[in-house]
């Protein structure tokens, strides 16, 4: 990709994540739902905008940005392989498997 078209993705981005935390704000309960959960989906990218954002949210809207942050910023852990696998391939996000032979306390 050319630095000029991941500049308009990074703004298009950001765009939106805007328009997302405003929703938080906004009289529709199902909306502002929508909009965390879709925060949430985008993931990191839309950090530095939500943490921007927190600066000057109040009420409602600055918890729910709390949350996202929080979500965000904690790894998720799932014992379940296979359902780590659908929520991966749901959220099109890879997946980091770790397994371990033996105990826990070590021995082998």
């Amino acid at each position: 990709m050319t630095p000029l078209l991941l500049l308009a993705l990074f703004f298009i981005q950001d765009d939106k994540t805007t328009k997302l935390i405003d929703a938080l704000g906004g009289d529709d309960l199902e909306l502002r739902e929508t909009a965390e959960a879709e925060l949430v989906r985008i993931g990191r990218p839309a950090m530095a905008v939500v943490r921007k954002a927190l600066g000057t949210a109040q009420g409602e809207s600055k918890a729910r940005l709390e949350r996202v942050v929080k979500l965000l910023s904690e790894p998720r852990w799932m014992t379940d392989v296979a359902k780590a696998r659908e929520v991966a391939a749901k959220e099109k996000k890879p997946l980091l498997v770790f397994t371990s032979i033996g105990d826990l306390d070590g021995a082998l």
